[in-house]
């Protein structure tokens, strides 16, 4: 229900005195009580330079509301405190306490104008909040300490942030704090119809706990039903004179466990016999408790709502963080008796808490234009020029005094002279930045700002895409326009440089259009005046949703099956070499997509592959797939479950852990693991030189990792999640049935080297230090002198998951010094393949990394995280199980590497090998066979050389053009070189065939990668027009535009997990064994898109060569790296020469692609 002024024309305001003003008007109001009252004057609520409170005097009268000058808002700010401009108030009957202390009674929600010194960490203006405390008053410009504010989730509509916060806060309290329940317990709601009990049974709901609810009229039943979802049957009447009774009969005898008071009345004192031995009774309105059960122990707690904000604000501040992190993403104000007054009609309002007949929540909202009844001052006001009202704004604002002084003087030389006319238009920008930041300095209203911030958004975004101003929809989101991740940063720099707005990239890719940005960085700009009067907005809400910036701080990895996914065991991790716990970045919590959302996404990327009867089916099993109640809901929901659940970092990782890894079955070389060539050195290194350097330079790597000294990627101005770091070294993915499991042994400085099939132990210090180069060169020089024959135990990691899993058991249970040398090796920091080959090209160099070549398949030992094979020629690469780590993972590893190898003199490669021979010795593990393993190791001999026989691995170097001249061209290059490989494939397969491409989710806490479909229709029409030659140029080159922006848009929308298939990849792992499937998992063309016959992507690796393959003959995996001038392909496939056609085709696509390009 909402309450407003009935008689307000659409271009005014209701007088509280009858009639109409318009917005901004002045006018003396008289009374009817006497010459002896003071005149009123009706006033801007939110006038920059007359910050205005509402007092009522004397107390306890509601007819005494007045709103007088608030003289303290312009005081100094404390260092602890933050400046909030009031938008929303929610009343509560204390209000007209005979105290007349009203402050620390109102909740309050606004925007943040200023900050304290010590809270510039915590918040930043603009910053959409809610608070209360002593000092939270309802006021134009109200104040609070820091600890008592908090940001609203970006979901809520200012009403709710004002008048849920202090229920929810309470409901979380009463359940935690004081009946400290446990989820799958029962607890009682009593009053659950009334707002706060609706609070306690929301909560109680997020926390897991049974739900039993008492009403007192069925209408509060129905209107309990309808907004809770609660069970009718665990609904009861207040006046049931069986209710102990049906209660019990409810528990089944137990009892409730806990039992909350929310109502206005006492709790029936027979209501005792209903709670369970050692319960909790929790009355939450300060009332005394009945008389204690002779029969039974129960806990009982009183507390008043009143003083607990008081005088424990910080308990209630604390409750309230931990209640928004259970919280659904959306607007919850919705199932809540809420209504909204505006601030011109307070009175109104307030005489409605009086009577106390309304059972919503009233909630003020100060909006934009509100006027309202202000007490004259006795002292006169200072009525300030327009450049004065900028100066004050500016001296009140939050930013550094430098910053404040170019602001002041760009205002005095622009201040108009007594004879000069004011500019008439001053929202119009000129074309350079200095010119829009003179003009957003200067203007007098938001709505003015916003304006000028969208006029410049817009001419700055057609030079930076290939569109127009004209067709440009201004509230489409962002990702819809065709920007990817390098104009999205450099539109983002612009922002902060040109407009003064410091803005996240994710706030740019996540605007719902450009109007919405103008909006935000409006309110971010350190050019507009802080202060200013809204008037009107550009968009139907008046209210900016921004991105929560505070994430949850992640905790520790733990060690073991990683956080109960596997069922290995691993060692204790208290830290790495004396060195504290390791904890990763703090990062944003990886959201969960609206289920919509998730259908729509879905739709989208399979469209193209359906014929319009096959779509609509399609269509159909999504609506089921969204039906409460059915399959498809019940997973969404678990879900949503972990998605909330604070004890859970990530709710999909290990899901995708669990099904996209360790439950595979295949072998990890060649299908699951990657592997990455390292840079040429400018002089040939000897197997043993480059693996020295190699040891040497990892090792100091991981010393610095231990201790904290590498920071993350930072891909995109965005930091990656440091969280895998630790699964880089002494990390092993162990086989086992029916799935393996991830074991980290930290604490073990030294490696395996593998030489002819023999793993030798090395260690990688000499006693409290590191090894030196030379002392390392001279381990590698003493093993290569060994004369050892082959062994051929280790091919066995490359079988199949069961068949290795059993093999190692019997290897261990054979000889104790098996189980001893396959410990060593499986807790090793890394190891170091030798290998007798010298490959000498690209496609010899790739077979011999990634498969071992004829010779050297045996030299692996595939479960390791990180491994490095050095070929006698003295090139190398890198190694990766690809369980927990991706290649952007090892990316400051292998700038390490490879700028080790560029300086080899500063590693000392060319330095002389003076070192004692004994220093570092290598050590031999054995492992002993018999002939039941010996027959098991010439059949994965013989199916290993058979699997990868026919691997291809090529590469194509275009050098036509690379991104410099597609940036000229307005044009994304990943995504045009993306149409390339699409058209390669159509021509290879010909037909349209679906194609995954890897996109970063890093910039999550816990996240990987997500991969999206590239062909959606927009590409599918460009890939079939391109050799069309019924099909104008031009027009193949407007579709080539269309199909990257489309594509730019797929990848922006994963880079958020706006996509679909590792969702439902992560959903479909929550199906229980015997539960309905939801029709979706069965759709024909779900199924269809499914085999990944083609999957790219384009992650700059620092390496120069890499490679992962697929098992499906056809299937085809190419990685492609778009430099200045040209772009690098590298393809690989299981079927002979594939890869190498597929390169003919890449040649052939880009010509075709050039000619549009470059079309006159």
């Amino acid at each position: 229900m909402h309450y407003h002024s009935t008689t307000t024309p659409q271009n005014g305001v209701h007088s509280p005195t009858g009639g109409v003003m318009s917005s901004g008007q002045k006018r003396q109001v008289s009374t009817n009580s006497g010459s002896t009252v003071a005149p009123y004057t009706l006033n801007p609520f939110h006038d920059v330079c007359r910050p205005v409170k509402m007092v009522i005097d004397p107390p306890g009268v509601a007819g005494s509301l007045s709103f007088v000058d608030d003289d303290a808002a312009d005081g100094p700010l404390g260092s602890d405190e933050v400046k909030i401009r009031g938008l929303s108030f929610a009343l509560n009957p204390a209000i007209l306490g005979s105290n007349n202390d009203s402050a620390g009674l109102v909740d309050c929600a606004g925007v943040v104008t200023s900050l304290g010194s010590d809270m510039k960490d915590a918040f930043r203006i603009g910053d959409r909040v809610c608070c209360w405390n002593a000092s939270a008053a309802v006021a134009s410009q109200t104040r609070a300490k820091g600890c008592f504010v908090q940001r609203l989730p970006p979901s809520w509509s200012f009403k709710t942030g004002a008048a849920l916060p202090r229920i929810l806060s309470l409901a979380y309290y009463g359940l935690q704090d004081c009946a400290q329940v446990e989820s799958g317990q029962t607890v009682l709601v009593k009053g659950a119809s009334e707002l706060l009990g609706q609070a306690v049974t929301l909560v109680a709901t997020l926390l897991g706990l049974k739900v039993v609810a008492i009403v007192g009229t069925d209408t509060e039943k129905q209107a309990l039903l309808s907004n809770s979802g609660a069970q009718p049957a665990h609904i009861f009447y207040s006046n049931d004179i069986a209710l102990p009774d049906a209660l019990l009969r409810l528990t089944r005898g137990a009892g409730l466990d806990a039992v909350l008071n929310a109502s206005s009345t006492a709790l029936p004192e027979d209501l005792i016999k209903s709670v369970a031995p050692f319960g909790t009774v929790v009355d939450m309105n300060g009332r005394s408790l009945f008389s204690p059960a002779s029969d039974r122990s129960v806990k009982r707690v009183s507390f008043d709502a009143t003083q607990l904000f008081r005088y424990r604000p910080f308990l209630a501040s604390a409750a309230f963080k931990s209640i928004l992190s259970l919280l659904p993403d959306e607007d919850i104000g919705s199932v809540f008796p809420l209504a909204t007054v505006s601030i011109a009609d307070a009175l109104s309002a307030l005489q409605i808490v009086e009577s106390q007949t309304q059972a919503a929540k009233i909630v003020l909202l100060a909006d934009d234009d509100a006027i309202v009844k202000i007490k004259a001052s006795t002292a006169p006001k200072k009525v300030f020029t327009e450049f004065e009202r900028l100066a004050r704004a500016i001296a009140n604002l939050s930013v550094p005094q430098e910053q404040k002084r170019r602001l002041l003087a760009l205002i005095t030389i622009s201040q108009p002279s007594a004879t000069e006319p004011e500019v008439a238009d001053r929202s119009t920008p000129d074309h350079d930045g200095a010119s829009a930041e003179r003009h957003l300095a200067a203007v007098s209203s938001m709505s003015e700002a916003r304006r000028v911030v969208l006029d410049e958004q817009l001419r700055k975004l057609v030079s930076l895409v290939a569109i127009s101003a004209d067709q440009v929809n201004l509230h489409e989101p962002l990702v819809d326009l065709g920007l990817d991740s390098l104009i999205v940063t450099d539109f983002k720099d612009w922002l902060g440089s040109k407009l003064g707005a410091e803005v996240a990239m994710h706030e740019v890719t996540n605007a719902p259009g450009l109007v919405a940005l103008a909006e935000l960085v409006a309110q971010r700009s350190k050019f507009v005046p802080d202060g200013l009067p809204e008037e009107t907005t550009l968009t139907q809400a008046s209210e900016v949703e921004t991105v929560s910036r505070l994430p949850k701080s992640p905790t520790l990895l733990t060690n073991g099956a990683v956080n109960g996914v596997g069922s290995g065991t691993v060692h204790q991790d208290a830290g790495m070499n004396g060195n504290p716990p390791f904890v990763p970045n703090p990062l944003p919590k990886f959201p969960l997509p609206e289920i919509n959302a998730l259908c729509n996404a879905f739709l989208t990327g399979v469209k193209a592959f359906a014929t319009p009867a096959e779509f609509n089916n399609t269509i159909a099993a999504c609506e089921d797939f969204k039906r409460a109640g059915g399959p498809g809901r019940l997973i969404y929901d678990r879900a949503a479950a972990r998605a909330a659940d604070p004890a859970i970092e990530n709710w999909e990782w290990e899901l995708q852990l669990q099904r996209g890894f360790l439950d595979r079955r295949v072998s990890l070389t060649p299908f699951t693991s990657f592997w990455m060539g390292h840079p040429f050195s400018h002089q040939p290194h000897s197997q043993a030189e480059r693996a020295a350097l190699l040891a040497c330079t990892v090792n100091n790597f991981k010393l610095k990792l231990e201790a904290g000294h590498v920071g993350p990627v930072v891909l995109n101005q965005q930091e990656l999640t440091t969280a895998f770091y630790p699964w880089i070294f002494n990390a092993v993915r162990v086989p086992g049935i029916p799935s393996d499991a991830m074991q980290r042994h930290p604490n073990n400085n030294y490696c395996i080297v593998f030489w002819r099939g023999h793993a030798f132990k090395l260690s990688l210090s000499v006693g409290s230090r590191p090894a030196t180069y030379p002392e390392l060169h001279a381990a590698f020089e003493l093993l290569l002198s060994q004369s050892v024959a082959r062994s051929f135990v280790s091919i066995l990691t490359s079988d199949n998951r069961p068949s290795w899993a059993k093999a190692r058991q019997q290897l261990q249970r054979l000889d104790h010094q098996n189980a001893v040398s396959i410990a060593a090796i499986e807790a090793a920091a890394f190891t170091v393949s030798l290998d007798e080959a010298a490959p000498e090209n690209v496609a010899e160099r790739s077979r011999q990394f990634h498969l071992g070549g004829e010779s050297d398949a045996a030299n692996r030992w595939h479960d390791k995280s990180l491994q490095f094979v050095v070929c006698r020629n003295g090139i190398s690469a890198t190694l990766g199980e690809h369980s927990m780590l991706d290649a952007l993972t090892l990316r400051p590893l292998s700038d390490a590497i490879g700028a080790a190898i560029t300086n080899d003199a500063e590693a000392g490669v060319r330095a002389p090998a003076a070192a004692t021979r004994a220093a570092v010795m290598p050590e031999l593990l054995p492992l002993k066979t018999d002939a039941t393993l010996e027959a098991l190791i010439s059949k994965v001999r013989a199916q290993y050389a058979d699997t990868t026989k026919d691997a291809d691995h090529a590469v194509f170097l275009f050098e036509g053009f690379g991104s410099t001249v597609l940036r000229a061209q307005k044009l994304s290059p990943k995504s045009v070189f993306q149409m390339v490989i699409q058209l390669a494939g159509y021509s290879i397969f010909g037909e349209l065939t679906p194609c995954f491409e890897s996109v970063n989710q890093a910039h999550y806490h816990l996240g990987r990668v997500d991969i999206i479909q590239v062909v959606n229709t927009q590409v599918a029409a460009f890939v079939k027009a391109a050799r069309d030659p019924a099909v104008d140029m031009a027009e193949r080159r407007s579709l080539l535009i269309n199909a990257t922006r489309a594509h730019v848009a797929s990848v922006a929308k994963a880079g958020r997990n706006a996509g679909w298939e590792r969702n439902l990849t992560a959903l479909r792992a929550l199906l229980n064994k015997g539960e309905p499937v939801p029709a979706l998992f069965e759709d024909p063309i779900y199924k269809r898109v499914r085999p990944r016959l083609m999957m790219s992507n384009c992650f700059e690796t620092g390496m120069l060569d890499k490679g992962c393959m697929w098992k499906d003959p056809n299937a085809i995996w190419m990685h492609y790296e778009v430099y200045e001038e040209c772009v690098h392909f590298t393809v690989v496939t299981s079927a002979a020469r594939r890869a190498t056609q597929f390169c003919q085709h890449l040649k052939e696509a880009t010509e075709l692609v050039k000619q549009m390009i470059f079309l006159e």
